[in-house]
């Protein structure tokens, strides 16, 4: 069987739960909703702002920053599109990969949304209630305009209903998803603490992406409306690319294959990265050409380092982890490594049916059996099963390398856990009652293979 493509998975996680089938619509009909109300913001906004800027270019000497703060805020509406569209990202890259941690995000990305519905609410009043201050103390004949749009009010409760919905949907999902994990890396309380700290950091570096994409649309906004300087522009522009393009790439690439070249690469670029953002941080504060959105642009900056901290310390972690094992989880041959294990436990499931010769099973595989369940008599069948005389009583696994023994190594009776985590289990040697082992006898005095009790 060929590698499981990204439209495979999705098809048999929409095909298996209800839950990620009502998650999946959910979120595609909250990105169309959410989408034609934000449009109809901006339009309307964009609308009132042109009318309020020719009239102020027919009176002299008019105070322009409500118009600049104006313009300055239209770019927040395309924040919100995009962070409507990165809510269904989230929704469909969680359903590929079963992973709880970017349920989070999501309702943190909601969250998000239904605030910035109230806030844009209020700017808009502010906004156009001063506009239209002005101009009236200028022009009494002036017919103000409205300060906010019919559509505000409809964003906020489409809002609070996808958030709510989000939020109980997720809560459904999350308890699949950690049965999911389960079945996929066992019990093995640190594998799946290395996992979720894969996951984690996979999560992060997505909301690192959108935070500093946000920042940088602002920046980019400003700079245009304020005629920056063209090298800064040019800088600005270079550091984006890299922030976006290059350390995603490396992160991903480094955790994927344990390189620890790319790991220390992009935790060095994540730590100039934060430089850059430090300076920008200081122009903010401190240059004329940022007084009309200081707050909101200081606020996304610091936004960006905290969120580029915490993705370092991840990142760390995860380099920590590397030769632990997880790899064969989340690398290149994880999906091959579970296709072979899901084979196995169906096989296992069908162990009480006929066997080729017409005996019946008994559980255990003894006899010739059906090359389908277990290993024809004196011969492995490829990867699955051991001989018949060497199968393990009760638990059948693939013998892969690192995790189970060999089918050659498996002895009538015999578990196997996987290497470095033996509690109870042995190389071959004399077995002597020691206090302190385990069932009375001591790990390294155990016979290869067998389950020593009292």
């Amino acid at each position: 069987m060929g590698h499981e493509t990204r439209m495979d998975k999705l098809r048999s996680a929409w095909s298996n739960s209800a839950f990620t089938r009502n998650a999946l619509i959910s979120s595609a009909a909250q990105a169309v909703v959410q989408l034609v109300l934000e449009i109809a913001i901006a339009i309307d906004h964009q609308g009132k702002l042109a009318k309020a800027q020719a009239k102020a270019a027919t009176l002299p000497n008019f105070n322009n920053v409500p118009i600049n703060l104006g313009h300055a805020v239209s770019v927040y509406h395309y924040i919100y599109m995009i962070a409507t569209l990165l809510q269904l990202f989230f929704t469909f890259d969680s359903v590929l990969n079963q992973n709880s941690i970017e349920l989070v995000a999501l309702n943190i990305i909601n969250l998000g949304l239904f605030g910035y519905s109230i806030i844009q609410y209020t700017q808009a009043q502010t906004i156009f209630g001063d506009l239209n201050k002005g101009l009236k103390d200028r022009d009494p004949t002036w017919p103000a305009l409205a300060e906010t749009s019919v559509f505000h009010i409809p964003s906020m409760v489409v809002s609070l209903v996808f958030l709510l919905g989000t939020a109980w949907l997720a809560y459904k999902l999350h308890r699949e998803y950690g049965w999911a994990i389960y079945k996929r890396i066992g019990a093995d309380i640190g594998l799946r603490r290395q996992m979720m700290a894969y996951f984690f950091l996979m999560m992060i570096i997505k909301i690192d992406v959108f935070f500093y994409f946000t920042f940088s649309l602002q920046f980019l906004v400003i700079g245009f409306l304020g005629k920056s300087d063209s090298t800064d522009m040019t800088i600005h522009i270079v550091v984006s690319v890299v922030m976006i393009f290059v350390l995603v790439f490396l992160v991903i690439r480094g955790t994927r294959t344990e390189s620890d070249w790319y790991m220390w690469a992009f935790m060095a670029g994540t730590i100039a990265c934060m430089a850059y953002l430090s300076y920008k941080f200081y122009q903010a504060l401190t240059e004329d050409r940022f007084l009309p959105v200081v707050k909101s642009i200081s606020f996304s900056i610091v936004l960006c380092l905290l969120v580029a901290l915490v993705t370092l310390i991840n990142a760390f972690i995860c380099f920590r982890n590397f030769g632990a094992g997880l790899i064969h989880y989340i690398g290149k041959d994880a999906h091959e490594r579970r296709r072979q294990q899901e084979a196995a436990a169906a096989a296992a499931a069908a162990d009480m049916r006929p066997s080729d010769d017409g005996t019946s099973l008994d559980g255990h595989g003894t006899g010739t059996t059906a090359t389908a369940t277990y290993a024809d008599a004196g011969v492995a069948n490829k990867a699955y099963y051991s001989q018949a005389a060497q199968q393990q009583q009760g638990v059948y696994a693939p013998p892969q390398q690192g995790v189970y023994a060999p089918p050659q190594q498996q002895q009538q009776g015999g578990y196997y856990v996987p290497q470095g985590q033996q509690q109870g289990y042995a190389p071959a040697g004399p077995a002597a009652p020691v206090a302190g082992g385990y069932g009375g006898f001591p790990p390294q005095a155990q016979p290869q293979g067998q389950y020593v009790g009292q």
